[in-house]
Order: structure tokens, then sequence, then C-alpha cells
């Protein structure tokens, strides 16, 4: 039996991974993150998913400890990256960046500082970090989402000797075009703040995102 532990699970994204994992010789555990945390068994009715608050360390050793008590072992690890805020960077709030910042770095720091943990009794493992789409590098409005897939490139690439020394591979893999119909649920374009010279930037844009999906 193959056993996954997805991190993040109620993305869009990986809920279309999740769709390719069905087989019987597959278990697989969500974790699932949300600000509104509450331990109850309302949250916790299935036996094979957690929900937690990322910026919660009680709540995420909490979850990840259940995860491995139940499932005992996992084979793979897979982390997905949470919604986007795209927008030319003077027009980001500095809330929104703190926001983004901490989900998307330094939760992840934590994610894995737990699962270095975890893993060190284990045989082996793999743990995949997924990054955002690319292409959008090319975007002008993508300087949020690019900046924290740099980071985590950095994150990865310095967690990979620490992690080889207890076994676990870990690297990371970027959105594929059969995962692209999570942007229209996920990414969100920050262009509210009046400024009008931005406009007909996000309008080319936005025409671009609607050509990804022509006859689909």
């Amino acid at each position: 039996m193959y056993k996954y532990l997805l991190i993040n699970s109620q993305t869009l994204l990986a809920k279309q991974f999740i769709s390719g994992l069905k087989s019987p010789a597959t278990e697989v555990w969500e974790l699932s993150f949300t600000d509104d945390y509450v331990t109850t068994s309302k949250n916790n009715k299935h036996s094979f998913s957690s929900i937690c608050d990322p910026k919660d360390d009680w709540s995420l050793n909490y979850e990840l400890e259940r995860a491995f008590l139940e499932f005992g072992s996992f084979d793979e690890v897979i982390l997905f990256p949470g919604d986007l805020k795209f927008g030319a960077i003077e027009a980001i709030p500095s809330r929104i960046i703190d926001e983004q910042v901490s989900r998307q770095i330094v939760s992840v720091m934590q994610i894995y500082r737990i699962l270095a943990d975890r893993l060190r009794s284990q045989k082996s493992c793999c743990v995949t970090q997924f990054l955002y789409e690319e292409s959008y590098e090319f975007s002008a409005l993508s300087s949020l989402p690019m900046a924290v897939n740099g980071a985590l490139r950095g994150l990865v690439n310095g967690l990979r000797k620490e992690f080889s020394e207890i076994n676990v591979d870990i690297g990371f893999k970027t959105l594929k075009p059969i995962y692209k119909d999570f942007i229209n649920g996920e990414y969100s374009f920050l262009n509210d703040l009046q400024l009008t010279h931005y406009q007909p930037l996000v309008n080319r844009h936005l025409e671009s995102v609607d050509k990804l999906f022509a006859n689909r």
C-alpha cells in the first residue's frame, strides 16, 4: 500500500492531483488549512483528513502527529502552494504581502521542521514541493507569487542535504498545463486601488488567460 501525505490539500490544484491518485493500492491523508481552526469532531470527522491553522504551531504539530500515528509512515509527502495575489507590487497592501509571506514561506518552513523530526525514524520517503506555474515569471503582474517561488526554491535546495542525511529525497515540481484549471479559482488580481495606468496591463493579462481556456 503506497501512502501519501498531502499538505494544503483543499486547493483546486491539490484536488485535481488527488483525483488521479484513486487506486486500491493507495492511501491518502489530506491536511488542509483554515484560519478558523477549532479542535472538534466536526472538523476531524474523516479518519484520513485533518484541518489546522498553518500559523498555529500547536494545531500544526497536533494534526501532523495524528497523521503519522494513524498511518505509521508515508511513502511520499506533497506540499501544495496556496492561493495567489497578482498585481503591481505598489498596488498590493503591506498586510497582504505579510500574509502571503507568512502563509507561503514561514508556515512551510515550520512544516519542514516538523516533517524532519517525524521522518527521521522512517527507512525512506520522498518529499515534493509544488511551485507556481513558471510561465508567469514573464508577467509584469506576478511579482509576489514569483518572489515566493524563489524563496521556496531556495528553501528546498537548502534542505536537500539535511533531509538526505535521514534518507529523505526532497525536490520540487512546477505546475503543469493539466493543472491550470485552478487559475480561475485561486488567482486573484489586486487592481482595486485606482491605479488606472495599470488597467490596460491587467486587461491584456486577463485576455491571455482567457485564451488558455478557449474551447475547454
